[in-house]
C-alpha cells in the first residue's frame, strides 16, 4: 500500500492523501454553490471571480514562500502563465460553468472527473508516454462509471 514506508504509516503518503481528500471536498462543495450562482450571473463573471478572489487569497501565501513574483520569473515565464491562465484555467473553466448552466451538479461532476482518463490517453497519444496496465483498467473503469452514472434520470440522482 502507498501509505506504507518500512513497515509505517508514511506521514508524508497520509498527509498527501488528507491533502487530496480535502481538495476533493472543497471542489464538490465549490460545484454545488456554483450551481445554484451561475444561473444568476453567467458563467464567465462566477469564473472571474473565483480565479480573482482565488488569486488574492493566494497572493500573502505565495510572497511569503517565494518572494514578489516580478523578481524571480523571466518574460517566458509570464508568457507560460498566460497560457494556463487564459487557455487551461480560464477557458477551461468557463466551459464547465456553461456545462453547469444546462446540467445537474451531479452529472457535472461526473464528466469533470474524466480528466485522470482523458489526460492519460492524451498524454499517451501526445507525448508516447506509455500507460502500463493498471493505468489502462483505471481509465476504463472511470469511463464506464462514468457512462453507467450518467444513464440515471435525473429523478435518481436527486
Amino acid at each position: 500500500c502507498f501509505l506504507w514506508d518500512r513497515g509505517r504509516v508514511s506521514i508524508q503518503a497520509a498527509s498527501g492523501v488528507a491533502q487530496m481528500f480535502a481538495s476533493m471536498t472543497a471542489f464538490a462543495l465549490y460545484t454545488i454553490l456554483s450551481k445554484r450562482v451561475v444561473g444568476r450571473h453567467g458563467a464567465l463573471v462566477l469564473s472571474s471571480f473565483s480565479f480573482l478572489s482565488g488569486s488574492l487569497l493566494l497572493l500573502p501565501a505565495t510572497w511569503a514562500a517565494d518572494g514578489a513574483p516580478w523578481r524571480v520569473l523571466a518574460a517566458h515565464h509570464w508568457m507560460a502563465i498566460a497560457y494556463l491562465a487564459l487557455f487551461a484555467t480560464a477557458a477551461a473553466y468557463a466551459a464547465f460553468f456553461l456545462g453547469l448552466k444546462r446540467a445537474s451538479a451531479t452529472q457535472a461532476s461526473m464528466v469533470f472527473f474524466l480528466k485522470p482518463a482523458v489526460a492519460s490517453a492524451l498524454a499517451a497519444l501526445l507525448l508516447r508516454e506509455r500507460l502500463g496496465p493498471l493505468a489502462v483498467a483505471g481509465g476504463i473503469l472511470i469511463v464506464g462509471a462514468t457512462a453507467v452514472a450518467l444513464r440515471q434520470t435525473p429523478a435518481e440522482t436527486r
